[in-house]
């Protein structure tokens, strides 16, 4: 069915012009916390490389901190990334397409509009979707590298009094 201009009420428009506001407010938000969560993973390299000058602690080798520093903060930029600002710039792009609806040409953004706003839901679900099998496969692995550690009888260092 071929939507036309007549069929788009004024409510409908108003109540698609009423959420910008609040779409705009969070994607920016969005952006903000992305560059927080990238300095955050900045810092992650540099503290835990910190470690790596520190004398060894037993039983843990010196680049140890350095190697978590460094995979933590690398994940916490690859989430920045993918978590938030992906789905910030779609949706600050909804939001300006809705900004763009003017008596001319309502019928064309409220279709773009529309078809950013799909864009962001189909994101979303695919994130999440990513997430579980994420989830699934990492609980499966510390249940596989508990049990590895029970059967080899690994216990934990006692620590030593001085």
């Amino acid at each position: 069915m071929q939507v036309t201009a007549n069929m788009l009420t004024d409510g409908m428009l108003d109540s698609l012009r009423r959420t910008r506001p609040w779409v705009i407010f969070l994607a920016i938000l969005g952006f903000i916390l992305t560059a927080f969560m990238i300095i955050g993973g900045i810092w992650m390299f540099a503290a835990f490389s910190l470690i790596g000058a520190m004398p060894a602690q037993q039983p843990l080798p010196r680049f140890f901190g350095p190697v978590l520093g460094f995979g933590i903060g690398a994940a916490e930029i690859v989430a920045a990334v993918f978590m938030y600002l992906l789905p910030c710039i779609i949706l600050f792009r909804y939001g300006s397409a809705i900004g763009r609806m003017a008596p001319g040409n309502i019928q064309l953004a409220v279709e773009d509009a529309l078809a950013r706003q799909k864009s962001f839901w189909k994101y979303l679900g695919i994130l999440m979707i990513v997430l579980l099998v994420v989830y699934v496969l990492l609980i499966a692995g510390m249940i596989v590298s508990f049990g590895i550690l029970a059967v080899h009888g690994v216990h934990a260092v006692p620590a030593t009094t001085a």
